[in-house]
């Protein structure tokens, strides 16, 4: 089992405990990491939910696609289950879907109304804590 730290966002510690990842999954954990620095390129600083769907959208769509490829079934969580690349990547799609409760979040406003730069940016340290911990 891998280390964990105490203090982590709940699906960030998720991810560090699933065990027998494949190094395939973590090279496509990093690709994931260099892909949201382009998408932060563009990602809107405004606040409130503006433009926050043109970044939401393509994050999602790459995490989707990674558990796809790792043998995601839709609708059969008794297979999912067994499958160690899937549930990381499932873990790290929780992490994104609620990155507004990171503790690496540093916004002016209501985290939920944090910029997708500011969330970009928060998933990105997340992401580097899971592997930096791996």
């Amino acid at each position: 089992m891998t280390k964990t730290i105490s203090n982590a966002h709940p699906s960030t510690r998720d991810a560090l405990e699933v065990e027998n990842v494949s190094p395939k999954t973590l090279d496509d954990l990093m690709a994931f990491r260099a892909r949201l620095d382009i998408l932060g390129q563009s990602a809107s600083h405004m606040t409130h939910y503006n433009r926050l769907d043109e970044w939401t959208t393509p994050m999602h769509l790459i995490i989707r696609e990674a558990l796809v490829s790792s043998g995601f079934v839709n609708g059969q969580p008794d297979i999912n289950k067994n499958i160690p690349d899937v549930k990381f990547w499932w873990s790290i799609y929780g992490v994104a879907s609620n990155i507004i409760y990171s503790q690496h979040l540093k916004s002016q406003v209501a985290h939920h109304h944090s910029s997708a730069f500011k969330q970009n940016s928060t998933l990105k340290a997340e992401i580097d804590t899971i592997l930096n911990y791996r």
